[in-house]
């Protein structure tokens, strides 16, 4: 029909046209109304008139648009136009005019369209498409778009943010889209994003004044996409729980290569660039969760300091390891497939690790460490000095042999601890499979009380602390200690039975056992906490001590005189006072002549207490009269001579624990 018109427009100056339900390369027109003048002449003008117009998905309805073309050129079966105007009656544009270049082939042939100065989110675009047949090429190259109005436009087309919101933020776009039967074959693309502001609803990711570049390309082969992109953050600052980055002009950058496969996607690189802390290279195949089926990562660089305080110190809070300086770098390997961690190869030549509230340090930190879950290897970890807290813990070389079901410290290993040592026999964790189950046997090398002392901030003590450590076992979330804990200290004996802890990692771990004391020396024992002087010896036993969460709340308690105690038997006046000051006990001397003396002879003292209900049941080492009401804590001997008697039977726990603790703070009773 249309070659028929211009066949004879020889004779004719304009003509018009209108046709309905135009449709190809997924353009469809309800109405077209074509008005053509100026055949007669050298110059062409065009005006067409469109209704019910439509794109393909997700753009889809339009509604109308108007084309005035003074530029223009009828071949027998297509039109051309050159910078002519648009009007598209479309409310996603900022303005409905725009200009536009435009081939058309009216029998669906081919299609040639590139619009220009297109306002739209704030911004300026282009957009052009190209098709011949199936196939249709998409062109979009935008500037300076509005995120928050372009995110809005967007949920109006069915792609929308779910559990996310932007607050601020420009981009520029440059996409390149080839379709298939309306079908996706390729996509390239090229975006920059400035002064990111927003997040997910969940708190877990944001950006504020961020900027992120990206480039990359999609091809579908077979249904399945084949990617290769890349992305680089900048500036502003970034939050994914819980790490918090603030960047400057250095990149964090990201690239992929990754394709689908029948069984999930096939990883063939993926890298993480944050120069100057971390790069990583991995590779592998997920499965169709997304969950690794089989990936290996290669850490090329690993700058501990600078790592640890953007990565690992906003995940360890308050903890032990909160608040380092850290010097060092470290290289590995990781290796993870549907079971989990499968392979793990550290090599850390040298590092420096000191806790700046005084906690915890090493120096001269080494390792080697070769992990594999189904063989048995060997790793290294040495240090030349390190210290917990006061705890000098001296140079160590250890080995340890692993694998993916048990780990052991092999011999000989030895902690230095101050002037001693603690020589390991044996320290085995088996289980790491499933339930962990742990065993530990060793002895402790006599170790300075003094050293002891000024470590933990206690009182000076004088003598020597060592012992025999048994077979310690952990299974099912309890530690059990097989046979006999024993400790060398105030030149006698403490023993430690039956002892088990329930939830040793828990919150309120709960521990059980009993202990006996043989043959204390009291001088030393006096002198080390400010109590007063005390001469003799002393034995005792707590039996049956429960413990929850490191708080006494049962047990049977004494400390008595021992039955054949020779030693001198003396007792300072300070000391009396201070038994006196603990509530229901009479024998003070202040306001007696008794005070004119320094020390007393006694001939046995103890005191016993059975915890039950936060309320102690008194008792000392005789009782007093026949109803047994009263009892001796000190009964004298010799001269002078002095007896202290307790008659408070039950005494409240807590008010007795404060009392014991202000005196043997060095601050003894107050007098008046």
């Amino acid at each position: 029909m249309v070659a028929l018109l211009v066949s004879v427009a020889g004779a004719i100056d304009g003509l018009g046209l209108a046709m309905k339900n135009v449709e190809g390369h997924g353009v469809r027109v309800g109405q077209l109304e074509l008005a053509v003048s100026g055949l007669e002449g050298d110059g062409q003008s065009l005006r067409i008139d469109l209704r019910d117009l439509s794109l393909p998905a997700p753009v889809a309805g339009l509604g109308s648009a108007r084309v005035d073309c003074e530029h223009a050129r009828i071949g027998t079966d297509a039109l051309h136009c050159e910078n002519g105007n648009v009007r598209l009656g479309w409310d996603v544009l900022d303005r409905p005019d725009f200009r536009a270049d435009f081939d058309v082939r009216l029998d669906g042939g081919e299609l040639r369209i590139a619009a220009r100065g297109l306002r739209v989110a704030g911004g300026r675009a282009e957009l052009s498409l190209r098709g011949a047949g199936d196939e249709l090429q998409v062109h979009v190259d935008a500037r300076g778009i509005d995120m928050v109005r372009a995110v809005a436009l967007a949920a109006r087309f069915g792609v929308a943010l779910e559990g996310w919101s932007l607050t601020a933020g420009a981009i520029d776009l440059t996409l390149d889209a080839e379709l298939h039967a309306q079908l996706p074959v390729g996509v390239t693309w090229r975006l920059a994003a400035r002064q990111l502001a927003g997040g997910n609803d969940a708190g877990t990711l944001a950006s504020d004044g961020g900027e992120l570049t990206s480039t990359g390309r999609i091809r579908w082969r077979a249904g399945r996409p084949n990617i290769d992109a890349s992305l680089a953050l900048s500036g502003g600052q970034f939050y994914v729980d819980p790490v918090f980055v603030e960047l400057g002009d250095t990149p964090i950058e990201l690239a992929l290569n990754a394709s689908q496969t029948d069984a999930g996607w096939r990883i063939g690189e993926l890298t993480f660039n944050d120069a100057g802390h971390l790069r990583l290279r991995a590779e592998g195949e997920l499965d169709t969760a997304g969950a690794p089926r089989d990936i290996s990562v290669d850490i090329a660089e690993l700058v501990l300091g600078p790592t640890y305080q953007r990565y690992a110190r906003p995940a360890l809070l308050d903890g032990l390891f909160a608040d380092l300086d850290i010097a060092g770098t470290a290289r590995g390997a990781v290796r993870l497939d549907a079971s989990g961690l499968a392979a793990l190869r550290i090599e850390l030549p040298l590092a420096d690790l000191d806790d700046r509230q005084g906690r915890i340090g090493l120096y001269g930190l080494s390792a080697d460490i070769d992990w594999r879950r189904d063989q048995t290897r060997e790793s290294t970890l040495r240090w030349n000095s390190a210290h917990l807290f006061e705890l000098d813990l001296g140079k160590v070389d250890w080995r340890v042999r692993a694998d993916g079901r048990a780990a052991e410290l092999l011999p000989p290993a030895t902690l230095p601890l101050l002037d001693g040592e603690l020589v390991v026999d044996a320290l085995t964790v088996r289980g790491l499979d499933g339930q962990p189950q742990g065993y530990f046997e060793g002895f402790l090398k006599p170790v300075s009380m003094r050293a002891l002392s000024h470590a933990f901030g206690w009182p000076s003590m004088e003598g020597k602390l060592s012992g025999v450590i048994p077979a310690i076992r952990y299974a099912d979330d309890r530690v059990v200690v097989d046979g006999v804990l024993l400790m060398r200290v105030f030149d006698g004996d403490i023993t430690l039975r039956d002892v088990e802890i329930d939830d040793p990692f828990g919150i309120a771990p709960a521990l059980s056992g009993n202990m006996t004391l043989a043959n204390l020396d009291l001088e030393s024992l006096t002198r080390t906490f400010a109590f007063g002087a005390i001469t003799g010896r002393l034995e005792g036993w707590v039996r049956d001590l429960r413990m929850v969460a490191w708080q006494p709340i049962e047990f049977d308690a004494g400390f008595i005189t021992p039955e054949n105690d020779d030693s001198r038997h003396r007792i300072s006046q300070k000391a009396v006072d201070n038994l006196t000051s603990l509530g229901g006990v009479s024998g003070a001397l202040s306001r007696t002549f008794m005070r004119f003396f320094e020390t007393f002879s006694y001939d046995r003292l103890g005191l016993t207490c059975r915890l039950r209900n936060n309320v102690c049941e008194m008792g000392g080492v005789l009782p007093v009269g026949a109803d047994g009401r009263q009892y001796y804590i000190v009964k004298g001997g010799g001269l002078p001579r002095i007896d202290v008697v307790g008659f408070a039977q039950r005494v409240d726990w807590p008010t007795l624990l404060e009392r014991i603790q202000r005196i043997t703070a060095g601050g003894g009773p107050e007098i008046h």
